[in-house]
C-alpha cells in the first residue's frame, strides 16, 4: 500500500462527509466507555448528526489483560447488541478495529481476531516513557498482517524524545489520528503544525467514550470547517494548514480501506 495526498470531495450540500477514527461506542466493552446500547446509540447517533458517515468503532485491547480472541467475542456481541437497538437504522457506517495498547510480545501473538475486519490498525502509545522497542513492536505488526499503522491521539505525545517521534514518522504509511478537541488547544496546534512539516499524513477520531465527559466532539472541526471563528486567530492560523491536509487526506485513506 502507497500513500500519498488527493483532493477532497463533498456531498450535495456542500457538507464534509465526515469520518470518526477513534471512537468507543461499543456498549459495555470499555471500563471507561458507554454504560449501555442506549448510550452508545446517543454517542453514534450524535456523530451522525454532527455530519460523520463512517465510525470506527475502536475499544481498548490490552494483550497482558485477555487474548485477541477473547476480545473479538466481547466486541463481536457488543456489537450484535448494537446493532439490535431500534435506532440502529439511523446509524452510519461502522468498522469493527481496536485501540491497541503497545506492549511487548505484541507482535509475537496472533492477533488476526482483531485485525481482519479492517485495513487499520490503531495503537496507543503510553503517555510516558515511550521507548524504542514500543516503535519495534508497530512495525512487526503492520509487516506481518499488512495494515496501515495510526497512531491514537498523537497530539498527547509532544512531550516524548524528537528522536522517537522520527522514529513514528520512519513507520511505512503510518497515519497520525488526532482528536477534534486538539483544535481547541494551541500547544497542541503547535505540535501538528510542527509535524505537518514532516510530510505525516493526519486524520480525525472523535475518541467519545460517553455522553457527560467525553461526547461526541465533530462540532468542533465542522465549526472551523463551515468559518464561523470560534477560533481565536492565532489558533486558527496555526490549525489552516493542517485541518486542510487532514480533510484532503481522509478521502484517500477511505479509497484503499474500502
Amino acid at each position: 500500500m502507497s500513500i500519498t495526498h488527493i483532493t477532497m470531495t463533498h456531498t450535495s450540500n456542500d457538507q464534509i462527509k465526515w469520518i470518526d477514527y477513534h471512537c468507543h461506542c461499543l456498549p459495555a466493552i470499555d471500563q471507561d466507555g458507554t454504560s449501555d446500547c442506549d448510550e452508545a446509540a446517543r454517542i453514534i447517533i450524535g456523530l451522525a448528526d454532527q455530519g460523520v458517515v463512517k465510525i470506527y468503532a475502536t475499544p481498548h485491547f490490552s494483550l497482558h489483560d485477555e487474548s485477541p480472541e477473547s476480545f473479538n467475542v466481547r466486541r463481536a456481541i457488543a456489537y450484535e447488541r448494537l446493532c439490535a437497538h431500534s435506532l440502529a437504522v439511523k446509524f452510519p457506517q461502522i468498522v469493527l478495529g481496536a485501540e491497541i495498547n503497545v506492549q511487548r510480545g505484541l507482535s509475537d501473538s496472533d492477533l488476526s481476531p482483531i485485525l481482519s475486519g479492517s485495513k487499520i490498525a490503531l495503537f496507543e502509545l503510553p503517555y510516558f516513557k515511550c521507548k524504542r522497542w514500543m516503535i519495534d513492536e508497530i512495525e512487526n505488526v503492520v509487516y506481518q498482517y499488512n495494515v496501515i499503522p495510526m497512531i491514537a491521539h498523537i497530539e498527547r505525545y509532544s512531550h516524548i524524545d524528537q528522536m522517537l517521534i522520527e522514529a513514528l514518522l520512519s513507520l511505512e504509511n503510518v497515519v497520525f489520528q488526532v482528536n477534534c478537541n486538539a483544535f481547541n488547544i494551541y500547544d497542541s496546534l503547535k505540535f501538528l503544525t510542527k509535524l505537518s512539516k514532516s510530510g505525516c499524513n493526519f486524520v480525525f477520531g472523535s475518541d467519545a467514550h460517553n455522553i457527560v465527559s467525553r461526547p461526541p466532539n465533530f462540532d468542533i472541526i465542522s465549526s472551523l470547517y463551515n468559518q464561523k471563528g470560534f477560533l481565536i486567530n492565532r489558533k486558527r492560523a496555526k490549525a489552516s494548514q493542517v485541518f486542510k491536509q487532514m480533510i484532503n487526506f481522509q478521502n484517500q485513506l477511505e479509497s484503499i480501506c474500502s
